[in-house]
């Protein structure tokens, strides 16, 4: 018999079973005695018009190859380090009072940075410091990384003298790694948006090129024009 001719005479007897109310029951049947997924035979709701509805499909026990939610507890420890925070000071407080990590070299070069340009300023002041760092690795114009960023010459007073960069207050020091590591995962808008100088409010280097954006603080920042 030929392919077009057995498509047909099958259509045919398919229709005369629905006709006769007896093809639903062979799905069901068939249901019956075979695994099925319930993603597929999903019961229609009573409004749908449906004709028919199959019995309610039970997977089998054990687990599933499919399964895309791991049934551990590092979800809820990922969710629990996403705090939900209405202030930077909370974001900030939320992460200091954290068990402490050992920073990489360039979250410590970061938090160093920090903590010696800007210790005691606004916290938002204190960010955007960071901010500028980050902006300036990712410019193109100045060294690759944080550190090299941080260290490259002339560029931060803390570093012109050569000695060891050692944090004596504490907590200051928490704030400082706190917020290194909120710039770091960009966790909180832009200070100063693009910044990628900055200077004290005592001086005025005369920076014609540079664009002025913002003062926080006790320095004013500023971008390439």
């Amino acid at each position: 018999m030929n392919f077009p001719v057995r498509v047909a005479l099958i259509t045919a007897a398919s229709l005369a079973l629905l006709a006769a109310g007896k093809f639903p029951q062979m799905i069901a049947d068939e249901a019956a005695t075979q695994t099925v997924d319930s993603s597929i035979y999903a019961a229609p709701t009573p409004d749908t018009g449906a004709k028919f509805q199959l019995a309610a499909y039970t997977p089998p026990s054990g687990p599933r190859l499919d399964a895309s939610i791991p049934d551990d507890d590092s979800i809820i420890a990922s969710d629990a380090a996403k705090p939900e925070v209405r202030s930077l000071g909370e974001l900030v407080d939320k992460i200091a009072d954290l068990p402490s990590v050992e920073l990489d070299e360039e979250m410590r070069c970061l938090a160093t940075a920090v903590y010696f340009e800007s210790k005691g300023e606004p916290l938002e002041g204190q960010l955007a410091v960071a901010q500028v760092i980050i902006n300036r690795r990712d410019s193109g114009k100045f060294a690759k990384s944080l550190c090299g960023v941080i260290y490259q010459r002339g560029q931060f007073s803390f570093t012109w003298d050569g000695r060891p960069d050692s944090p004596s207050n504490s907590e200051m020091w928490k704030t400082a790694q706190a917020i290194a590591m909120i710039a770091a995962a960009d966790d909180w808008r832009e200070i100063a948006p693009d910044a990628t100088h900055f200077h004290a409010t005592r001086v005025r280097p005369g920076w014609h090129k540079l664009q002025r954006i913002s003062s926080v603080g006790n320095h004013v920042f500023y971008r390439f024009r």
